[in-house]
């Protein structure tokens, strides 16, 4: 983790976990079989990392007096813009341009309303891979008239990573949890039985492999528990773990 801390300049955030216990019994006569006593604990583990990539859009607008010239107009805004991104380090792969919108904009004069013409709208999103550009394009896109720039997004090249190292995380944080709750029951072990990131229920009786069981949780990108914002310049991960264990 340390490795992955250096390599991408992650910086770790130890929030305080989201940890209960959700389930806990233990029989009048104690009994040594497996799943005799349960414990389910839910954790929640979150990172936060410097984001080395961004996206933001840049809206182009045209008003001409007929609509053929207002989208030759912006056809040649675009082909500008392009070169320009393109002579400041961004990749054509990483420039995507929305279809072109056409309305009649009108004036008023007297209480009558008038035609001034076609107005042509258009946008392009910009996807920055090395954040150290975003000075430069601003500095540059700011000088023409022509567009607007939106609001940038920061993103991570490597978001499966970071939600893996969440989901570590949280794993951590339920078994320090776990081993206090052992020590508080007067019990002395554990044994990890089953593992998810949705509510599982402390009577499961699938027992299963924890090892694959953390792996999947590490290959888990889409799920419901986990989100990310951007915040103070930094990206936070979060992810959330149900561990289900035998005690003793």
């Amino acid at each position: 983790m340390v490795n992955y801390r250096n390599r991408f300049e992650a910086i770790f955030l130890l929030i305080t976990a989201s940890l209960f216990l959700f389930s806990c019994s233990r029989p009048a006569a104690a009994t040594d079989k497996p799943g005799a006593n349960t414990m389910l604990i839910k954790a929640t583990g979150e990172i936060e990392a410097v984001p080395d990539m961004a996206t933001f859009s840049i809206d182009l607008t045209c008003q001409r007096r007929n609509a053929k010239d207002a989208k030759v107009c912006l056809l040649e805004q675009s082909d500008d813009l392009t070169t320009t991104l393109l002579s400041l380090g961004i990749e054509r792969a990483d420039l995507q341009t929305t279809v072109i919108s056409m309305h009649k904009n009108y004036n008023w004069t007297k209480s009558t309303r008038v035609f001034a013409g076609y107005n042509g709208t258009t946008s392009m999103i910009v996807t920055v891979r090395n954040i150290d550009l975003l000075d430069t394009l601003y500095t540059e896109l700011l000088d023409n008239r022509d567009l607007q720039i939106g609001y940038i997004t920061y993103a991570h090249s490597d978001m499966d990573s970071l939600r893996a190292l969440a989901y570590l995380e949280a794993l951590q944080q339920a078994d320090v949890l776990s081993q206090k709750l052992l020590q508080e029951l007067s019990l002395e072990q554990k044994k990890i039985r089953n593992i998810a990131n949705v509510d599982i229920s402390a009577r499961t009786a699938a027992v299963r492999n924890a090892s694959e069981l953390v792996e999947e949780a590490q290959a888990t990108s889409n799920v419901q528990d986990q989100s990310m914002t951007v915040h103070s310049g930094l990206i936070k991960i979060r992810a959330q773990l149900f561990v289900d264990y035998w005690i003793s």
